[in-house]
């Protein structure tokens, strides 16, 4: 991507950066913030969309 389709896309730099971070905060980050209000090391784990499959027994 070139800096005139950056800027056409997402008016600047900035926007773009941010335009990533929200993306991320939805998307890999987003077991994050479930994680972090889990009273348990179990509950993590179910919380986890991938890992509680795989720990599942």
């Amino acid at each position: 991507m070139n800096k005139s389709s950056i800027y056409a896309a997402y008016g600047s730099k900035e926007a773009l950066f941010q335009k990533a971070v929200e993306r991320y905060v939805q998307g890999p980050a987003a077991f994050l913030v479930a994680a972090l209000i889990q009273p348990t090391a179990g509950q993590v784990i179910e919380a986890h969309p991938y890992a509680s499959r795989q720990y599942a027994g």
